[in-house]
């Protein structure tokens, strides 16, 4: 689904309705992450990077807000459950765009904005693994995201 979306968003072009579809797609993409950890666990390991990579291009692509909040709560809960699972370290692209993201003070304010979403949701599960590496630039992070654009 993650890869159909991403490759298909040119498709559902501009309108209300399909804007209202895509999101409506990217809510139950997120819902299927939160309630169906073992879903995912069961792809074949290519199968997952496709989805993760899917998931970070559309993300990064321009968007309206409306759908680029809902990729990132796709992204998020998607990070959660690999934390819960202790696979976070399978998706080093995620953490790499989202520490850089927001520390940079030209990115975007909605990426921004929603790579904080990101590292909030999955905080909880890896301060004491993943983020104890990484205190520095979550340090610098926090400060450029809590300075006024």
């Amino acid at each position: 689904v993650a890869a159909h979306l991403a490759d298909g968003s040119a498709r559902f072009g501009g309108s209300p309705e399909a804007l209202a579809a895509q999101n409506m797609c990217l809510v139950l993409l997120r819902k299927f992450f939160s309630k169906k950890k073992q879903a995912f666990d069961a792809y074949p390991e290519e199968h997952q990077t496709v989805i993760k990579g899917k998931l970070l291009q559309l993300f990064q692509s321009p968007q309206q807000p409306l759908i680029r909040r809902a990729v990132g709560a796709c992204i998020a809960s998607l990070a959660v459950m690999l934390a819960q699972t202790g696979s976070m370290q399978g998706w080093p692209d995620l953490w790499s765009f989202v520490l850089t993201s927001i520390q940079d003070e030209n990115m975007d304010v909605g990426i921004r904005a929603n790579c904080a979403y990101i590292f909030s949701q999955a905080a909880t599960c890896l301060t004491t693994t993943y983020f104890k590496d990484h205190l520095a630039t979550l340090a610098t992070a926090f400060s450029n995201c809590l300075t006024p654009a």
